[in-house]
Parts: structure tokens; C-alpha cells; sequence
């Protein structure tokens, strides 16, 4: 019971480190770039019907949010960029074309 309990324990934490180190905290990302980098297209379901109060996201609609990443790898939702989003590059801000920054 106790190497099950333990072996539970260990499997939960590698699991929140891969999504945590997917997106860097603090760092805006387009649903695009968050469902290469990791496991991220079911919290961006979520979010869209929680935070946006969109019943039913289109995968397009999930590649063109912008997104802000938290502190514990989770995301907040932030705009659905119109024009589409971009990628910002390398150790930038991803984008909603069109937008000022």
C-alpha cells in the first residue's frame, strides 16, 4: 500500500512538471504555440468555456487566443485575436496580428 501510495504521489508531480515547463510564467502564448509545446489543447477547452464563456471552441478559435501563463503552468485567457496570432520568436511574447503592442 505504501510503495502504490508513493509511486501515486511521484506520477502526480511528474505530471504537473510537464505541463509547468511548458510555458514559461509570466509570458503570453498563442493556443498554436501551446498545443505543440505540451498536453495543453484540454486546459485550453476548459479555459475558452470557463474564462471566455464559450460554449463550444473550434480548434480555430483554440489556435488564435492569446493566452498569459501563471505561475503553476496554468493558463489565463487573455483575447481571440481576429486577424489570427503569431508566434513572437525565441524568448518573445506571442501576439494577435493586427493588434498594437
Amino acid at each position: 500500500m505504501r510503495f502504490s501510495t508513493t509511486l501515486l504521489a511521484i506520477s502526480a508531480a511528474f505530471s504537473m512538471t510537464a505541463v509547468a515547463n511548458n510555458c514559461f510564467k509570466d509570458w503570453f502564448y498563442c493556443g498554436h504555440d501551446l498545443m505543440k509545446t505540451g498536453e495543453y489543447e484540454q486546459l485550453i477547452t476548459d479555459t475558452l468555456k470557463t474564462q471566455a464563456k464559450i460554449e463550444f471552441p473550434t480548434e480555430e478559435m483554440k489556435k488564435h487566443t492569446l493566452f498569459f501563463c501563471n505561475d503553476d503552468g496554468g493558463i489565463t485567457y487573455k483575447k481571440i485575436c481576429p486577424s489570427g496570432c503569431a508566434f513572437g520568436g525565441a524568448q518573445t511574447n506571442d501576439f494577435c496580428i493586427g493588434a498594437v503592442q
